[in-house]
């Protein structure tokens, strides 16, 4: 029992702390009948259609085997390496950013377990990857959580917000590749035999959730008021509720119980008078440097939510939450999802994973820094 609260607390640390300081804010703003203005529906209802459609998917075990089948065709553990790198940049454009660590770790694990230098080149592939995805996410709505919150918040569309992030992703992902090269590895790809947990494909259901999800990212577009855009919602998850209902029991509520209590935390801090107009003065025309900042000691999702509530400048916000994912690991929820999926390795070395990764993510956002400068973004 002991050892199950240990590990709920190390999980949901988040969300527990999001909880009790939305909790203490009540007694210093008492929001009354603005409460229910501090919850974006649309935003909360999309992020659930989405969770339900991709957890889905991911049901139906397509994804391993069609990664699989991509990375038969590469003869080096480069060509491994590199075809890992541009799938993990693509997938992340439309699934969750920990969705797809979850399918791309336990292949690369396989994949470069034949390599005789194991552990370091395992270490910095996986690194790489981590990043690649929050380079991927940065691009649209559907990767990173905080992309789709600001991107419903502001009621941004997708060619905007993809032309916000394209020089910063594009910038990024080419180091990346370049930081791939660095390492010779001319060994030959060892054969590729689908790990025994992979099960078998469910094409219906795959195909069913798929159509589920396209429908999502449609609802998601601004053409529609929000009036008519949660009756879609509702028929999307009655759809997935009907074809299986024990889906609400095998659903991670944890992200939408944080943006709950965000919101809520930031809408108190907006409503205390002598608070909400020293942020708004102090960010004013600083926003992407404040949220890089405060995203290293709050994590990017918490600071999306927080900082939105004092400024109307969404474009510095959408650069400033997106580049403050890199850096400390904790900055994005990619960066935690990273390092607990290396913990479970047995012969892992968590210390050199942790360093390496701050090293070429603060040296990434070093760089991405000087772009936003350079860019007019800073």
């Amino acid at each position: 029992m002991r050892e199950r609260a240990e590990t709920f607390l190390k999980r949901e640390i988040a969300v527990l702390t999001a909880g009790i300081l939305s909790l203490i804010s009540c007694f210093f703003a008492s929001p009354g009948e603005r409460l229910l203005h501090y919850w974006n529906p649309r935003f909360l209802m999309l992020l659930f259609c989405y969770l339900l459609t991709t957890q889905g998917m991911k049901e139906c075990n397509a994804g391993e085997r069609g990664l699989l089948r991509l990375l038969c065709g590469a003869k080096s553990l480069r060509g491994v390496q590199l075809r890992l790198l541009l799938l993990s940049f693509l997938l992340s454009m439309f699934l969750a950013n920990e969705l797809v660590l979850l399918l791309i770790f336990p292949l690369t694990i396989q994949v470069f377990s034949h390599s005789p230098n194991t552990k370091v080149l395992l270490i910095h592939t996986l690194v790489l990857l981590t990043l690649s995805v929050s380079l991927g996410g940065m691009l649209l709505p559907f990767g990173n959580m905080q992309n789709l919150y600001l991107y419903t918040q502001y009621g941004y569309s997708l060619p905007r917000l993809f032309r916000i992030m394209l020089p910063f992703s594009a910038f990024g992902f080419l180091l990346l590749l370049l930081l791939a090269l660095c390492f010779r590895r001319k060994e030959r790809a060892p054969g590729f035999e689908p790990a025994p947990g992979y099960g078998v494909v469910k094409w219906q259901d795959f195909r069913f959730y798929l159509l589920l999800f396209l429908l999502t990212i449609a609802a998601s577009l601004p053409l529609l008021p929000d009036r008519w855009i949660l009756p879609p919602l509702l028929l999307i998850a009655a759809a997935v509720l009907l074809r299986d209902r024990r889906m609400l029991l095998r659903l991670d509520y944890s992200v939408l119980v944080l943006f709950f209590f965000l919101s809520l935390l930031g809408g108190n801090l907006e409503a205390i008078g002598s608070i909400g107009s020293f942020v708004t003065e102090k960010i004013w025309g600083h926003e992407t440097l404040y949220s890089v900042l405060l995203s290293q000691l709050l994590g990017n999702v918490p600071t999306a939510v927080l900082l939105s509530r004092f400024t109307t400048n969404g474009r510095n916000l959408i650069v400033g939450c997106n580049l403050g994912g890199m850096g400390l690991f904790w900055a994005s929820m990619t960066g935690l999802q990273s390092i607990r999926l290396y913990a479970r390795l047995q012969y892992g070395d968590l210390r050199r994973y942790l360093l390496h990764y701050a090293a070429i993510s603060l040296e990434l956002l070093a760089a991405m820094l000087f772009l936003a400068l350079f860019t007019g973004n800073l």
